[in-house]
């Protein structure tokens, strides 16, 4: 849900503007705001000067406007075909609307602990559940505890608070247990945007010392924010996830190209 650094600075450096305050109250981590700015809705917390947890194109769901989701997708389309996914972390709903619309076969949870944000997901978002997306409203660490082995083809993690994710769902243990969830071939995608580098480098060690089959992160150069991927079955070499993500672009079944985010990543070792 965090939007980077540069972008942050950008906000409070640029070219001065004038975003229309649509909603703001207080949520479990802070307060909320919904800010209608540059053609765009945002959620943002804590405060209007807060991280963006999430991004829409009003009226136009089948958009991904923010740079670290689209990174994101990378891992659906290499754990293609979907059959079920798991989201941590709701923010507004616009990646799991993304992936109702693009990934018809998917069926999604997604798991949100603050009441208060799915209430402004559904009211200022469009976000609406059905039989294909589910919402349950709870802790994400007793959900992953409490789900059934090798059930999801792809999980994202993107719970963050403020511009942190909590220890709970960045710790080693964690992430073996979302390991442990994965079905063959599956892919986990987590967010890393911290504020500071040496914390995000102990995010990306425990990481990689979680999905023994391999990791790799994909910098998000327009948000200085980075993408860290992992599968619990080795992964197959450069090539043939290059192939894989090529074969996408070239169906035109998303409306924006993951290849090129493929060429930047970087392989992490357990003991990176």
């Amino acid at each position: 849900m965090a939007k980077g650094r540069e972008a942050r600075k950008a906000r409070k450096k640029g070219t001065p503007r004038v975003p229309r305050v649509v909603h703001r109250t207080r949520g479990a981590f802070g307060e909320l705001v919904v800010v209608d700015e540059s053609g765009l809705r945002h959620l943002r917390s804590p405060g209007i000067d807060g991280v963006d947890q999430s991004v829409i194109v009003p009226r136009r769901p089948g958009e991904l406007p923010t740079a670290y989701l689209r990174a994101a997708t990378l891992g659906a389309v290499l754990a293609a075909p979907l059959e079920r996914v798991l989201s941590i972390g709701l923010g507004g709903g616009a990646f799991a609307r993304f992936l109702r619309r693009h990934f018809p076969r998917a069926r999604i949870d997604v798991v949100e602990i603050d009441p208060v944000t799915v209430a402004i997901a559904r009211q200022y978002f469009g976000f609406r559940e059905d039989a294909r997306l589910r919402l349950h409203v709870g802790d994400g660490v007793a959900f992953v505890d409490a789900a059934e082995p090798s059930r999801y083809d792809f999980v994202l993690l993107d719970a963050y608070a403020g511009p942190r994710v909590p220890r709970a769902l960045s710790s080693r243990s964690f992430f073996e247990r979302v390991a442990r969830l994965l079905a063959p071939r599956g892919i986990v995608a987590a967010n890393v945007g911290h504020p500071e580098r040496r914390t995000e480098e102990r995010f990306l060690r425990r990481f990689a010392a979680s999905f023994r089959g391999g990791s790799f992160v994909v910098p998000v150069l327009a948000e200085d924010n980075r993408v860290v991927f992992g599968s619990r079955d080795p992964l197959p070499g450069r090539a043939k996830l290059l192939a894989q993500a090529a074969c996408a672009d070239e169906t035109g079944s998303l409306p924006f190209a993951v290849a090129p985010l493929l060429r930047r990543r970087r392989r992490l070792s357990p003991a990176h």
